[in-house]
């Protein structure tokens, strides 16, 4: 399967979200659909099962059918978008030992964590991609292992705050979106998903207003903040 690992210290449910919806609409896609909340919670998300409490004799029925899933089983399709923000850090450093992503996806991410450091290194042994703003990720990693984004002029993918928009550019690419319909709290968070939608090789335009499906929640958690 192909993992995308979102992480950050805050808004990587919006950046799991945006990236589901851009993906969407060109691949199949899971995700987890709520924060990782106890031991089992990326095994059973990676492998498509529901993340809830079940009978003695339900566990081992469904570890029966992963078993044969694991050893017989097809290639799955699937693309799995995993956010692994959560306050159990000890579970998700033990699963990010055995991850090993295609892209992993940094936000918000000032302080150098174990894991960040255990995902870098893994992602980098996978030959895969590393989405950055250099800017807010103080990391080294090399270049050809990574994708920035971001209001630095090294970007790859740039982002500009104007005074009533923003503005996105990728290569000869431009999408420009008013904070009426995206909040300019969540302008970098949904950059950080649209540099994952160009890599998949699609347009920004269309990335970006696949993007803007997930404006309510966005809309939610301005409220949110503006009340602490």
């Amino acid at each position: 399967m192909e993992l995308i690992i979102v992480v950050g210290w805050h808004g990587t449910e919006i950046v799991r979200e945006a990236i589901y919806e851009i993906l969407n609409e060109k691949f199949h896609v899971r995700r987890n659909t709520k924060n990782l909340w106890w031991d089992l919670s990326v095994p059973l998300t990676i492998l498509g099962y529901k993340d809830k409490k079940r009978s003695i004799l339900k566990w081992i029925w469904l570890c029966i059918r992963a078993l044969f899933y694991l050893l017989l089983g097809r290639r799955s399709p699937h693309k799995i978008v995993l956010n692994l923000n959560t306050r159990d850090e000890n579970t998700v450093l033990f699963w990010s030992k055995f991850i090993r992503p295609e892209y992993l996806v940094i936000v918000n991410q000032k302080n150098y964590t174990k894991l960040i450091e255990t995902l870098i290194k893994n992602t980098e042994k996978n030959m895969g991609k590393i989405i950055y703003d250099p800017s807010m990720t103080k990391v080294e990693i090399r270049k050809s292992m990574s994708f920035t984004f971001g209001k630095s002029k090294g970007a790859q993918l740039r982002i500009t705050d104007g005074k009533n928009s923003v503005t996105y550019k990728y290569k000869n690419e431009t999408v420009k979106f008013s904070y009426s319909i995206l909040p300019k709290f969540s302008s970098i968070l949904i950059g950080s998903a649209l540099s994952l939608g160009v890599l998949k090789g699609m347009s920004l335009v269309n990335s970006g207003f696949s993007a803007l499906k997930v404006n309510s929640q966005s809309r939610l958690i301005s409220k949110i903040i503006s009340n602490i």
